[in-house]
C-alpha cells in the first residue's frame, strides 16, 4: 500500500546509506494516484533502472525526478556514471523487458546515454 514517492525515497535512501553514491529526489506527487497494477509495474521498472545504474554505471549521483505536464507524468532517472554507446547491440534483454513492461500499462521508456557522461531514462505515463 506504499505510494510511489515513498517507495522511491526508500530505494534512494537505501542506496545512499550504503555509501555507494549520493541521490536526489524531487516529485510533484502526480503518480501517487496510480492504480495498484500500474504502481507495481512502475516499481519494478524503477527498481531495474536503479539496479542497472548500480551494477553498470558507477555513478557519483543518481537523481529521480517525477513531474506531470498536461496529462502525462514523467519519471526521469539520471545518473552521472560511465554511460554507454546506445547504438551498440546489448547482450542482455533488460531494456526490451522494461519497454514491454511499460507498454503493458500504456507507458513508454526513452533511454539516452553518452559514454563518460551518464545515462538518462525517461518513463512516461499518460492519464
Amino acid at each position: 500500500e506504499i505510494n510511489l514517492d515513498d517507495f522511491v525515497k526508500q530505494q534512494l535512501q537505501r542506496i545512499e546509506s550504503t555509501g555507494y553514491c549520493t541521490t536526489v529526489f524531487d516529485s510533484d506527487q502526480s503518480l501517487n494516484i496510480l492504480s495498484k497494477d500500474k504502481k507495481l509495474v512502475m516499481i519494478r521498472v524503477i527498481q531495474e533502472c536503479l539496479n542497472n545504474a548500480i551494477k553498470h554505471a558507477s555513478p557519483n549521483q543518481i537523481q529521480i525526478l517525477i513531474s506531470k505536464v498536461n496529462m502525462t507524468s514523467y519519471i526521469n532517472i539520471i545518473d552521472d556514471g560511465r554511460g554507454f554507446d546506445t547504438s551498440l547491440q546489448s547482450k542482455g534483454s533488460g531494456m526490451a523487458n522494461l519497454k514491454k513492461r511499460m507498454e503493458t500499462i500504456g507507458g513508454t521508456i526513452i533511454l539516452s546515454s553518452i559514454p563518460g557522461k551518464g545515462t538518462h531514462i525517461t518513463l512516461s505515463l499518460s492519464f
